[in-house]
């Protein structure tokens, strides 16, 4: 029967062998899966910040659309108002080429 014990304790010695280096190594790996999962909370920080700073500069692209809309808004309007002065100019003209002509005569 000793003989038999030997074995068995031999067989166990190896298997608390191997279940301590199982130990090791899953402990290992919960290390480097906190790790892991410190660095992904400080990128979902990161990430929030610049969410934030992309929002930021979508507001003053849009402010600055804006402001570009209305300052060609406000150039449509001027460009009406010379053509019309011009069209006015034009007729004046052509009246008075006309008089100085009927005057001529």
């Amino acid at each position: 029967m000793s003989k038999n014990a030997e074995i068995i304790a031999e067989i166990i010695s190896e298997e608390v062998s191997k279940l301590e280096k199982l130990v090791t190594r899953q402990s290992e790996l919960v290390q480097d899966f906190d790790k892991t999962i410190e660095k992904a909370e400080s990128m979902s920080i990161k990430t929030e910040r610049l969410e934030e700073v992309i929002k930021h500069w979508n507001i003053l692209f849009i402010k600055q659309k804006t402001q570009i809309e209305a300052l060609q808004k406000q150039q449509v309007k001027e460009n009406r108002i010379h053509r019309i002065i011009t069209y006015l100019l034009l007729a004046i003209s052509i009246v008075i080429q006309i008089l100085l002509t009927f005057k001529a005569l």
